[in-house]
């Protein structure tokens, strides 16, 4: 029974086709005459012959009341499941079925049944379910009806013409913030008085999570396609639940129970089942982070997002998630926001931020060991995280992990560009050593490779950092770059565009090379491993800009005498 308060589900009625406008039958094609009659689908207002319009249905949802109204063929089974859908009075099961069948037509994936849906209220008619109905068998029906229709790039727009993203997020709310199984103070899951009970609970639990990961994927790929607006990612509050979704966590009557129990005491079924809903969790987390990473592509919503990122405070929370998917979409994301939008770089790194995207690459083995002591401390700055191991699946071109910290020096390179986002960067312990570990680490990665080479040519820029940059002293916080730079340079997967890097790397350390016999000697050092490399570059590289900085780095030495 639909209450007072609830909306009534109506749709415009079609416009009528004109009788002397049509002389065929709109589905048949049969010419209409003396023995033909012309016959109107209340449907969609097309004009058809009796064999194909002799199917009626009652059609509230055009404001027809209870009367059986004439329908098409094409239109019949649209038209009796949106009216199943939306009729309240008859019933749950009865609005179950239209749901279940609205599905069904999704699942067919033939155009012509897409393309009623969208015209003819099925979309509608899911989207007003949303809010209406109370019934998660109804809500996971038609948030998978919408998931799969979010997959269609002709249906992305409707959902979007349609209003169905602030119903969604009220639905996804409903189900992220609900306590999926609450434990009863009587009842056990596994006792034998309450079977029924616990397998109910745990049906609940898993149509939740579906829910969360349907909804969640809706976004996805809106947000895949470029259409999400800015009100809707700001104000509808999309970015921040999606910010929520990143760090998702389901606490369930299941999880207890392997808490409070031996594992051999667990049954292996339950060991199961939770190793499901932490796969669940997964799956929402990279979704989640995905669609962020997408949104933050588009250049018009970027200064919003920042800001919004700002007042929420939760980058630094999902950039140290242990979920390396979305430490790799979320670093993705860092990445496209800091390219433009200088104004807006060092509001990225202030606060915490900063040591959350850095902990990627802290988290690397390092090359040359730090003291112990030294080593733990960063680890406990850079937000408590742990060393990761390299092993063969996580140094993969495919591992998540590494394209995270290829994401992270991608955005340290733009983020050098910046005076205050650069001082940011100098000012954390040992950030110098870090990257450069990345790139001894991980020699193999030639993105990896390219964009430390940037990172280095940019802080390089600001004269402040050249004694950082070009001395070992560990309570200085300095380190030499010249080794990696080279190293870089010379190995095989050594690009134009990473050897011009270098090479302008190269030239701005060098800009204010003196005579004085503390700087020779430094210099001395420094030109036994730059001479033969620049000599190799010059003999092999045809770009001027790259020749013209060789030079200029030659004469600076031959003028004092090196």
């Amino acid at each position: 029974m639909q209450h007072l308060d609830e909306p009534t589900f109506l749709l415009p009625r079609p416009i009528w086709v004109n009788d002397i406008d049509v002389n065929y039958c709109t589905g048949c094609n049969a010419p209409f005459g003396h023995f033909r009659r012309r016959h109107h689908c209340r449907h969609c207002g097309n004009i058809f012959c009796q064999e194909c319009s002799s199917k009626n249905v009652i059609l509230p949802q055009l404001g027809y009341g209870g009367k059986p109204m004439r329908v098409c063929n094409e239109c019949f089974e649209v038209a009796y499941l949106v009216t199943y859908a939306i009729s309240e009075e008859h019933g749950l099961p009865t609005q179950i079925h239209g749901a279940r069948g609205l599905l069904e037509l999704t699942e067919r994936s033939d155009e012509k049944d897409l393309h009623s849906m969208a015209v003819h209220g099925g979309i509608d008619a899911l989207i007003w379910l949303c809010t209406t109905s109370s019934s998660i068998d109804i809500h996971h029906l038609i948030s998978t009806n919408l998931a799969l229709l979010s997959e269609k790039e002709s249906i992305r727009p409707v959902i979007i013409t349609k209003c169905a993203l602030p119903p969604l997020v009220l639905l996804l709310k409903r189900y992220i913030d609900q306590d999926h199984v609450k434990k009863s103070p009587t009842q056990s899951l596994h006792s034998n008085t309450s079977t029924t009970n616990g397998d109910d609970l745990l049906a609940h639990c898993n149509m939740s999570l579906e829910i969360v990961i349907n909804c969640t994927h809706i976004i996805y790929q809106l947000a895949r396609a470029g259409i999400l607006s800015r009100e809707e990612i700001i104000t509808d509050g999309i970015l921040d639940l999606l910010l929520h979704l990143c760090v998702y966590k389901v606490k369930t009557l299941q999880e207890e129970t392997l808490e409070t129990k031996s594992k051999d005491e667990t049954p292996v079924s339950d060991i199961h089942l939770s190793c499901q809903w932490q796969e669940r969790e997964s799956v929402i987390c990279t979704l989640a982070a995905k669609s962020i990473s997408f949104i933050s592509s588009t250049v018009a919503n970027q200064p919003s997002i920042i800001e919004r990122l700002q007042a929420s405070g939760s980058l630094a929370q999902v950039l140290l998630s242990s979920n390396q998917d979305v430490k790799k979409y979320m670093a993705k994301a860092v990445a496209y926001l800091s390219l433009r939008n200088d104004r807006y770089k060092s509001t990225l790194l202030k606060n915490d931020r900063v040591q959350a995207l850095l902990s990627i690459l802290v988290q690397l083995p390092q090359r040359n060991q730090l003291k112990k002591k030294d080593r733990k401390s960063d680890l406990t700055h850079y937000g408590s995280v742990v060393e990761c191991h390299l092993s063969e699946s996580l140094e993969s071109p495919h591992s998540s992990y590494i394209a995270a910290v290829s994401h992270t020096c991608c955005a340290l390179a733009n983020f050098a560009t910046n005076a205050e986002s650069q001082a940011i960067l100098m000012s954390q312990p040992r950030f110098i050593r870090y990257l450069c570990n990345g790139a001894s680490m991980l020699t193999s990665h030639q993105e990896i490779q390219r964009h430390v080479a940037r990172c280095l040519a940019n802080l390089a820029l600001y004269d402040d950092n050249h004694n950082h940059m070009l001395t070992d002293d560990l309570a200085d916080n300095c380190y030499n770059v010249i080794p990696t730079l080279i190293s870089i340079g010379k190995s095989h997967l050594s690009n134009n565009d990473t050897l011009r890097h270098i090479i302008r790397a190269l030239d701005n350390l060098t800009t204010k090379v003196e005579d004085g016999a503390t700087e020779k000697e430094m210099w001395q050092g420094h030109t036994y491993t730059m001479k033969p490399f620049l000599a190799s570059v010059q003999q092999a590289s045809d770009d001027d800009d790259v020749m013209k900085r060789c030079q200029n780095i030659t004469q600076r030495f031959q003028s004092i005498g090196l």
